[in-house]
């Protein structure tokens, strides 16, 4: 959280989905141990088919098309919907409704804001307007937006549909809460963010904030156990760097909690979303006697130098009681020249039982960044290894890992398509993940059952998927 700009309300296709479309392209072709380790040496990484290379067939103008989610080739182009040269937006829970955040490139640029069902491609809202990038989508079609002076307090706006401005649910943001996550749509009647709160002058603190959409009510929980933020910073002949933790928050409001992974220590705390209530766990490992024996044979690895940050992602089983934790550690390393460079190193996934608070395994694989199939079946993780020294930055894409969440087996392993951070998306009806580019660049298209690469896009400005409609940039 927090590494890189990332599109919003990224979700899922389904079998007849709708593409966007950027530049005009007619070419054709046709019982599990307690620590389980991957050696990826010994894993079939898959490469594209030699034979499948041209971008999707069909795309004529810019607009949403229905397309085909094994090859992305829209299957008609009767519907299509105009949109613009730039897209973001998100679905809502119930895959009925899509928010479209446009800018158009004209002089001056115009930005329009479209509210979409995605089962006909309707536009019910169409307004013009300033670009925003925290337009979440209801279940009935109302798009909420964040408006901050500046990076604390702010309020928020609906936009109902039909209508042509925003009206202001509440205003109760205080100005002491700094939010420092994307705003979330918990469920129908709130929101809310992980940031920091002033206590006093010159000190902050890690807090909740969660907004009630029916009352325009708020309420801010502070967490004093979690220490987010600069903590800290080292300075060396040519570099200055703060250390940075950077915990995150898991939504779940099937069960009305919060759960905050914490960045410097092995804990989560639950927040209960009524009354605010905090409570943090300690993780244990659950550990085999073989496993406590090689632990105690077998001393820790030491950092290469000072740790200048370590920073968390996680996503929730479907169930509840599985958590799935991915750690990225960045830290200080002398080169033989003298000079110093920060190395940000993906330290794999832990995999954390909700009931009992244990860690059940560690997949020790280089992948920080997770994710869930929609059908909770197939969790996939993704890492970069970055090096960044005073005078240059260097990337090492280590892929995407596919593993069975029944099992914790590895499935298969997908390199990146380009050096850069992978864009990982999933088809609706979890047969097909999608490996791409943040930003744009070929894509491969995975079957998730066997861990293969069946189809492979070139030429693919961007790909984003939102629930049951998904936007597909070409380029030649």
């Amino acid at each position: 959280m927090g590494r890189r700009w990332t599109r919003l309300g990224l979700k899922t296709l389904v079998t007849v989905a709708l593409a966007v479309a950027a530049v005009a392209c007619t070419e054709t072709t046709q019982e599990v141990e307690p620590t389980t380790t991957v050696d990826t040496s010994t894993t079939t990484t898959t490469t594209p088919p030699a034979t499948t290379t041209s971008p999707p067939v069909g795309l004529q103008a810019v607009g949403l098309y229905r397309v085909d989610p094994g090859t992305l080739n829209p299957l008609t182009r009767s519907d299509a919907i105009t949109t613009g040269d730039w897209i973001s937006g998100s679905i809502s829970d119930n895959g009925e409704w899509l928010v479209l955040n446009i800018w158009i490139d004209t002089e001056p640029d115009t930005d329009v804001v479209q509210v979409v069902e995605a089962s006909t491609g309707r536009i019910v809202t169409d307004v013009a307007g300033p670009l925003m990038h925290e337009l979440r989508v209801g279940n009935d079609g109302a798009v909420y937006n964040y408006f901050e002076p500046g990076s604390c307090g702010g309020h928020v706006g609906r936009l109902s549909p039909g209508e042509t401005r925003f009206e202001t649910v509440f205003k109760t943001i205080p100005n002491e809460f700094c939010p420092w996550s994307p705003m979330t749509l918990i469920d129908d009647r709130r929101v809310g963010w992980l940031g920091m709160l002033d206590t006093e002058p010159g000190r902050q603190e890690t807090a909740l904030m969660v907004g009630d959409l029916t009352d325009g009510s708020s309420l801010v929980i502070p967490l004093p156990s979690v220490t987010s933020g600069m903590v800290g910073q080292h300075e060396t002949d040519d570099l200055v760097v703060g250390e940075m933790l950077e915990p995150t928050v898991v939504w779940d409001p099937d069960r009305n909690r919060a759960l905050v992974v914490h960045a410097d220590e092995p804990a989560v705390t639950v927040v209960d979303l009524n009354s605010g209530e905090a409570t943090e766990h300690m993780l244990t490992e659950r550990t085999s006697w073989i496993d406590g024996l090689l632990a105690w044979l077998i001393p820790p690895a030491h950092a290469k130098g000072p740790n200048t940050g370590v920073t968390k992602d996680a996503v929730l089983g479907r169930s509840g009681d599985m958590l799935y934790v991915g750690t990225l550690s960045s830290e200080l390393v002398e080169g033989g020249d003298g000079t110093w460079s920060v190395e940000s190193t993906p330290l794999g996934v832990d995999v954390i039982d909700t009931i009992g608070w244990e860690t059940v395994t560690h997949l020790e694989i280089p992948a920080d960044e997770v994710a869930l199939s929609p059908d909770g079946q197939h969790l996939v993780a993704s890492g970069v290894a970055l090096t960044d020294s005073a005078s240059t930055s260097s990337y090492r894409p280590e892929g995407a890992f596919i593993f069975s969440t029944e099992t914790l087996e590895l499935i298969g392993h997908v390199q990146t398509p380009g050096e850069w951070y992978p864009d990982i998306q999933f088809s609706a009806d979890s047969r097909y993940l999608y490996v791409g580019r943040d930003g744009g660049g070929p894509i491969r298209i995975v079957d998730l059952a066997t861990g293969e690469e069946t189809d492979m896009i070139s030429g693919t400005d961007q790909l984003t998927v939102f629930g049951e409609v998904a936007m597909l940039s070409t380029r030649r």
